[in-house]
Protein backbone atom coordinates (compact mmCIF):
# COMPACT_ATOMS: atom_id res chain seq x y z
CA UNK A 1 0.00 0.00 0.00
CA UNK A 2 1.46 3.38 -1.03
CA UNK A 3 1.69 5.98 1.77
CA UNK A 4 -0.37 9.07 1.08
CA UNK A 5 2.75 11.24 0.62
CA UNK A 6 4.12 8.82 -2.00
CA UNK A 7 0.85 8.90 -3.91
CA UNK A 8 0.94 12.69 -3.93
CA UNK A 9 4.54 12.68 -5.18
CA UNK A 10 3.68 10.25 -7.97
CA UNK A 11 0.61 12.24 -8.95
CA UNK A 12 2.69 15.39 -9.26
CA UNK A 13 5.14 13.53 -11.48
CA UNK A 14 2.31 12.30 -13.69
CA UNK A 15 0.83 15.78 -13.94
CA UNK A 16 4.11 17.43 -14.89
CA UNK A 17 5.47 14.91 -17.38
CA UNK A 18 2.34 13.52 -19.05
CA UNK A 19 3.04 9.79 -19.18
CA UNK A 20 1.17 9.19 -22.45
CA UNK A 21 2.45 12.22 -24.38
CA UNK A 22 5.19 10.36 -26.23
CA UNK A 23 3.55 6.97 -26.44
CA UNK A 24 1.88 7.25 -29.85
CA UNK A 25 5.03 8.54 -31.52
CA UNK A 26 7.09 5.60 -30.27
CA UNK A 27 4.79 2.59 -30.25
CA UNK A 28 2.43 1.00 -32.77
CA UNK A 29 0.55 -1.73 -30.91
CA UNK A 30 -0.74 -4.75 -32.81
CA UNK A 31 0.58 -7.41 -35.17
CA UNK A 32 1.28 -4.99 -38.01
CA UNK A 33 3.34 -2.79 -35.72
CA UNK A 34 5.29 -5.82 -34.52
CA UNK A 35 6.08 -7.06 -38.01
CA UNK A 36 7.08 -3.58 -39.16
CA UNK A 37 9.38 -3.16 -36.14
CA UNK A 38 11.08 -6.51 -36.81
CA UNK A 39 11.58 -5.81 -40.51
CA UNK A 40 12.96 -2.33 -39.91
CA UNK A 41 15.31 -3.63 -37.24
CA UNK A 42 16.71 -6.47 -39.35
CA UNK A 43 17.05 -4.44 -42.53
CA UNK A 44 18.44 -1.19 -41.21
CA UNK A 45 19.70 -1.21 -37.66
CA UNK A 46 20.58 -4.64 -36.30
CA UNK A 47 24.00 -4.64 -34.70
CA UNK A 48 24.14 -1.78 -32.21
CA UNK A 49 22.17 -3.23 -29.30
CA UNK A 50 25.01 -2.61 -26.86
CA UNK A 51 25.12 1.18 -27.24
CA UNK A 52 22.51 3.18 -25.28
CA UNK A 53 23.33 6.33 -27.28
CA UNK A 54 22.19 4.67 -30.52
CA UNK A 55 18.49 4.02 -31.07
CA UNK A 56 19.07 0.66 -32.70
CA UNK A 57 17.33 -1.99 -30.63
CA UNK A 58 14.43 -4.10 -31.81
CA UNK A 59 11.86 -2.85 -29.26
CA UNK A 60 9.95 -6.05 -29.84
CA UNK A 61 9.44 -7.02 -26.20
CA UNK A 62 6.05 -5.30 -25.82
CA UNK A 63 4.85 -7.11 -28.94
CA UNK A 64 6.18 -10.43 -27.62
CA UNK A 65 4.61 -9.87 -24.24
CA UNK A 66 1.15 -9.20 -25.65
CA UNK A 67 1.34 -12.03 -28.21
CA UNK A 68 1.46 -9.77 -31.27
CA UNK A 69 4.48 -11.68 -32.61
CA UNK A 70 6.09 -14.94 -31.55
CA UNK A 71 9.66 -16.01 -30.91
CA UNK A 72 9.31 -18.59 -33.68
CA UNK A 73 8.37 -15.84 -36.14
CA UNK A 74 11.35 -13.73 -35.10
CA UNK A 75 13.72 -16.67 -35.42
CA UNK A 76 12.32 -17.71 -38.81
CA UNK A 77 12.46 -14.21 -40.30
CA UNK A 78 16.02 -13.70 -39.09
CA UNK A 79 17.15 -17.03 -40.51
CA UNK A 80 15.38 -16.32 -43.81
CA UNK A 81 17.29 -13.05 -44.07
CA UNK A 82 20.49 -15.00 -43.56
CA UNK A 83 19.60 -17.40 -46.35
CA UNK A 84 18.94 -14.45 -48.66
CA UNK A 85 22.37 -13.01 -47.92
CA UNK A 86 24.09 -16.36 -47.93
CA UNK A 87 25.10 -16.03 -44.28
CA UNK A 88 23.38 -17.54 -41.27
CA UNK A 89 22.91 -15.54 -39.14
CA UNK A 90 23.00 -12.59 -41.56
CA UNK A 91 25.38 -10.53 -39.39
CA UNK A 92 27.18 -10.54 -36.07
CA UNK A 93 24.49 -8.17 -34.80
CA UNK A 94 21.79 -10.67 -35.77
CA UNK A 95 23.67 -13.38 -33.91
CA UNK A 96 23.69 -11.23 -30.78
CA UNK A 97 20.00 -10.47 -31.32
CA UNK A 98 19.12 -14.17 -31.46
CA UNK A 99 21.16 -14.79 -28.33
CA UNK A 100 19.10 -12.12 -26.55
CA UNK A 101 15.97 -13.97 -27.68
CA UNK A 102 17.51 -17.04 -26.07
CA UNK A 103 18.10 -15.17 -22.82
CA UNK A 104 14.41 -14.27 -22.74
CA UNK A 105 13.54 -17.96 -23.00
CA UNK A 106 16.06 -18.74 -20.26
CA UNK A 107 14.31 -16.22 -18.02
CA UNK A 108 11.03 -18.08 -18.49
CA UNK A 109 12.83 -21.37 -17.79
CA UNK A 110 14.09 -19.99 -14.47
CA UNK A 111 10.70 -18.62 -13.48
CA UNK A 112 9.04 -21.97 -14.21
CA UNK A 113 11.49 -23.93 -12.09
CA UNK A 114 11.99 -21.29 -9.37
CA UNK A 115 8.66 -19.42 -9.06
CA UNK A 116 9.69 -17.94 -5.71
CA UNK A 117 12.19 -15.65 -7.47
CA UNK A 118 9.54 -13.03 -8.19
CA UNK A 119 9.81 -11.91 -4.57
CA UNK A 120 12.73 -13.84 -3.06
CA UNK A 121 16.37 -14.30 -4.11
CA UNK A 122 17.33 -17.37 -6.10
CA UNK A 123 20.04 -18.13 -3.55
CA UNK A 124 18.55 -18.25 -0.07
CA UNK A 125 21.68 -16.87 1.66
CA UNK A 126 20.96 -13.48 0.09
CA UNK A 127 17.62 -13.22 1.91
CA UNK A 128 19.48 -11.70 4.86
CA UNK A 129 21.42 -9.16 2.82
CA UNK A 130 21.94 -5.95 4.89
CA UNK A 131 20.03 -3.43 2.78
CA UNK A 132 20.42 0.25 3.63
CA UNK A 133 17.63 1.86 5.69
CA UNK A 134 15.74 4.48 3.66
CA UNK A 135 13.53 6.52 6.02
CA UNK A 136 10.70 8.13 4.09
CA UNK A 137 11.80 6.44 0.89
CA UNK A 138 14.01 9.39 -0.08
CA UNK A 139 16.60 7.35 -2.00
CA UNK A 140 13.94 5.21 -3.62
CA UNK A 141 12.05 8.27 -4.87
CA UNK A 142 15.25 9.82 -6.22
CA UNK A 143 15.95 6.63 -8.16
CA UNK A 144 12.40 6.28 -9.48
CA UNK A 145 12.13 9.87 -10.66
CA UNK A 146 15.64 10.25 -12.08
CA UNK A 147 16.94 12.64 -9.44
CA UNK A 148 20.02 10.82 -8.12
CA UNK A 149 22.59 13.20 -9.62
CA UNK A 150 24.12 10.49 -11.81
CA UNK A 151 23.40 11.59 -15.41
CA UNK A 152 23.16 8.20 -17.13
CA UNK A 153 21.05 6.69 -14.37
CA UNK A 154 18.74 9.71 -14.26
CA UNK A 155 18.39 9.87 -18.04
CA UNK A 156 17.38 6.24 -18.17
CA UNK A 157 14.79 6.56 -15.43
CA UNK A 158 13.30 9.70 -16.94
CA UNK A 159 13.10 8.03 -20.34
CA UNK A 160 11.35 5.11 -18.69
CA UNK A 161 8.73 7.40 -17.19
CA UNK A 162 8.21 9.42 -20.37
CA UNK A 163 8.10 6.53 -22.85
CA UNK A 164 7.58 3.29 -20.94
CA UNK A 165 10.87 1.96 -22.28
CA UNK A 166 14.58 1.89 -21.47
CA UNK A 167 17.60 0.50 -23.33
CA UNK A 168 18.56 -2.95 -22.07
CA UNK A 169 22.07 -1.90 -21.07
CA UNK A 170 20.68 1.07 -19.16
CA UNK A 171 18.22 -1.25 -17.42
CA UNK A 172 21.20 -3.26 -16.21
CA UNK A 173 22.89 -0.07 -15.10
CA UNK A 174 20.01 1.37 -13.10
CA UNK A 175 19.28 -2.01 -11.52
CA UNK A 176 22.92 -2.39 -10.48
CA UNK A 177 22.94 1.20 -9.22
CA UNK A 178 19.88 0.53 -7.08
CA UNK A 179 21.22 -2.56 -5.34
CA UNK A 180 24.98 -1.99 -5.32
CA UNK A 181 25.28 1.78 -4.93
CA UNK A 182 22.11 2.77 -3.11
CA UNK A 183 21.91 -0.68 -1.50
CA UNK A 184 18.13 -0.76 -1.70
CA UNK A 185 16.22 -4.06 -2.09
CA UNK A 186 15.96 -5.33 -5.64
CA UNK A 187 12.24 -5.89 -5.11
CA UNK A 188 11.83 -2.08 -5.10
CA UNK A 189 13.25 -1.91 -8.62
CA UNK A 190 11.31 -4.92 -9.83
CA UNK A 191 8.03 -3.33 -8.68
CA UNK A 192 8.82 0.00 -10.34
CA UNK A 193 9.79 -1.66 -13.61
CA UNK A 194 6.61 -3.71 -13.47
CA UNK A 195 4.53 -0.55 -13.06
CA UNK A 196 6.25 1.53 -15.75
CA UNK A 197 7.63 -0.67 -18.55
CA UNK A 198 5.42 -1.20 -21.59
CA UNK A 199 7.20 -4.54 -22.03
CA UNK A 200 6.96 -5.56 -18.37
CA UNK A 201 7.24 -9.34 -18.41
CA UNK A 202 7.30 -11.30 -15.17
CA UNK A 203 10.12 -13.63 -16.18
CA UNK A 204 12.34 -11.02 -17.82
CA UNK A 205 11.58 -8.51 -15.07
CA UNK A 206 12.57 -11.02 -12.40
CA UNK A 207 15.87 -12.08 -13.95
CA UNK A 208 16.71 -8.42 -14.64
Amino acid sequence: MWPETDLLDLWQLVSKQGWTDQFAARWTPGEQGAVAALQAFLQDTVGAQDYPSVRETSRLLPHLHFGEISLRQIWAVTQALGETRGIDPPSSGARVFLSEVGWREFAHHLLFHFPHTTSQPLRSEFAKFPWRPDPGGRLQKAWETGRTGYPLMDAGMRELWATGWMHNRVRMGVASFLVKHLRLPWQVGAQWFWDTLVDADLASNTIG
